[in-house]
């Protein structure tokens, strides 16, 4: 102990407190892998997939909201070690949840702009189910479509995932 003691106080204080954010990093990492393989393991995606036909790919939502919700428990655990004032902390958590909410606001207006460009679209595209289209750049074979994506198979074997709103504004060709 006596060797610490000529390291003020203060500067022992912010040492813990970095050493909270770098843990919160590291631990969010590795949950977020974890959560990964256990998601891919289960096939949860496939699972909701064909009991509700929702495709949400869990495997990219969930990880890395559960490796945010470590990193910002760390950044937290260091505040408080710092004996940051209250208001400080407040506004911390303010400022986190309105780029939460500010994030599912966006991927909200998407939904809803690619839901109404795929209500005028996907009853032609739904006869069109196995024929060929050549959309910009890309061509392939129309595998599924649901209410806000058009899917094509390429003959390479890849699988594209086309918004409706892209494909009202873009020309596309059908072969």
């Amino acid at each position: 102990m006596e060797y610490w003691s000529f390291i003020p106080d203060v500067v022992n204080t912010i040492i813990i407190a970095i050493l909270f954010v770098f843990l919160g990093l590291i631990i969010g990492k590795l949950v977020e892998k974890f959560i990964y393989l256990i998601i891919q393991e289960l096939e949860i995606t496939t699972l909701l997939h064909k009991a509700t036909d929702v495709r949400i790919s869990f495997e990219k939502v969930i990880p890395p909201l559960v490796r945010m919700s470590i990193i910002f428990l760390g950044i937290t655990k260091a505040f408080i070690v710092l004996g940051v004032e209250k208001l400080v902390f407040i506004i911390f958590v303010t400022l986190f949840l309105i780029f939460v909410v500010g994030i599912l606001l966006l991927n909200l207006y998407n939904s809803i702009v690619n839901g109404i460009a795929g209500l005028s679209l996907k009853e032609k595209i739904s006869q069109l189910k196995g024929k060929e289209l050549r959309f910009d750049t890309l061509s392939g074979i129309i595998e599924h479509n649901t209410l806000t994506h058009l899917f094509l198979l390429t003959p390479e074997g890849d699988r594209y995932a086309i918004p409706y709103s892209i494909l009202k504004r873009k020309c596309m060709t059908l072969l």
